[in-house]
């Protein structure tokens, strides 16, 4: 009877266990429009602060490479020429460097315990126009990004335009002073929803995000059907780093370039 017992109990405790951890932003089917200028954020975030020790990120291709480098960034996952990482108390990124090169299944795993573990799976697709290749010169061809928002507009899919935006490029800005970047996406059928996130690199092996949001006070974000604003006022040292826009709808999504905020001045 008392192994009947330890058995229930232990059947208990890990149900407990798995139902007390739970993805509230899981990973996404997801078709993005190739953009040269930016990087794909998949962002994995759980309803509790978790060790990052224990999240794993899985990359499977959607083809059989031989490709060199597509062999050794899987081998290295960790390997920053291709991927990097960013960690919050219940939130991980994985930076795709190389969005055309890695197109396939994206897993995020969550050791909660020895015996028990929870995945968000999501599918990357990543669009280019149909290339006229000369068969004497085998170069991409560079696209303009009313192009590329053409064939976001194809897909239904948002585009983030970057061009002749000069928040693109970092600003210095003096301690207690004001830092304002915007970004816009073409328009589209179906809602897009905004959301701006802060990478910031403490030093080699930390590299932090958090997600802004608007508080009517010190970041104020504003937002209509196809473009979000944010402001932040009486910036500090704690603001340094880069801001990503992120434009989203049902069917896929479009990232800013980075646009970076150096603060400068003393305390």
């Amino acid at each position: 009877m008392f192994i009947i017992w330890f058995i229930y109990q232990f059947w208990i405790f890990i149900q407990g266990t798995s139902l007390a951890l739970s993805f509230t932003r899981d990973l996404r089917n997801l078709t993005i429009i190739y953009k040269p200028n930016a990087f794909i954020y998949h962002i994995c975030q759980t309803s509790h602060s978790i060790n990052s020790k224990r999240i794993r990120w899985h990359y499977e291709s959607l083809h059989d490479s031989n490709n060199d480098i597509d062999t050794y960034c899987k081998h290295l996952f960790q390997n920053f020429d291709c991927f990097d990482f960013y960690y919050g108390p219940s939130i991980s990124v994985l930076v795709i460097k190389e969005p055309d090169m890695f197109i396939g299944k994206y897993t995020c795993q969550v050791n909660i315990n020895s015996t028990y573990e929870i995945k968000s799976i999501g599918w990357i697709d990543v669009k280019l126009p149909v290339n006229d290749i000369d068969e004497n010169e085998q170069s991409m061809k560079i696209y303009n990004e009313n192009e590329l928002g053409k064939l976001a507009m194809h897909y239904n899919v948002p585009f983030i335009f970057d061009a002749n935006d000069l928040t693109s490029f970092g600003k210095r800005v003096q301690l207690n002073g004001v830092f304002y970047t915007e970004c816009r996406s073409i328009e589209s059928l179906y809602p897009i929803n905004f959301l701006w996130i802060h990478l910031q690199n403490t030093s080699e092996r930390t590299k932090k995000i958090r997600f802004i949001q608007h508080d009517g006070n010190r970041f104020i974000i504003q937002e209509n059907k196809y473009s979000s604003s944010l402001l932040i006022s009486s910036v500090d040292h704690s603001d340094d780093g880069d801001y990503v826009c992120i434009a989203s709808n049902d069917f896929g999504r479009s990232f800013s370039s980075r646009r970076s905020l150096i603060v400068t001045g003393k305390n």
